[in-house]
C-alpha cells in the first residue's frame, strides 16, 4: 500500500488522487483515512469500520450530512461545499475511500 497525495484539480472540489494503488488496503491502527462521501449510508458505515479498525478518519460531506459523518465517527469532517479538501488535510493520509467521485464535476 502506498500514501497518498492528493491535489485541486481545476474545480477545488475535485482531486485527483495521485499512488492510489490499493487493491488490497489492510487498514491498520494509527493509519489516516480520507472517506470521500461519507455523509451517505455506505460512507457512514465506512468510517464505523475505518474507526473501529483504529483510524484516524477524515470524512468529506456537504452541509446537510455533515453531523451524519461526524456522529459516526469521523474525527474531522470537511463540508467540501465551502472549503476545498486539499487546503483542509494538509498531511498525507494512507487510504483513500471515494465514494462521490462526480463531486464538483459539471
Amino acid at each position: 500500500m502506498k500514501a497518498v497525495r492528493f491535489h485541486e484539480y481545476g474545480d477545488p472540489r475535485v482531486l485527483r488522487y495521485e499512488d492510489v494503488e490499493q487493491p488490497d488496503a489492510k487498514l491498520t491502527a494509527g493509519q489516516r483515512v480520507l472517506i470521500n462521501g461519507a455523509g451517505g449510508g455506505v460512507g457512514g458505515y465506512a468510517v464505523q469500520l475505518a474507526k473501529g479498525a483504529g483510524a484516524y478518519v477524515i470524512a468529506t460531506a456537504g452541509p446537510r450530512s455533515s453531523e451524519r459523518a461526524r456522529s459516526a465517527g469521523a474525527d474531522a469532517v470537511v463540508d467540501h461545499a465551502t472549503t476545498s479538501v486539499a487546503a483542509a488535510v494538509t498531511e498525507p493520509v494512507d487510504v483513500v475511500l471515494n465514494l462521490a467521485p462526480s463531486i464538483g464535476r459539471t
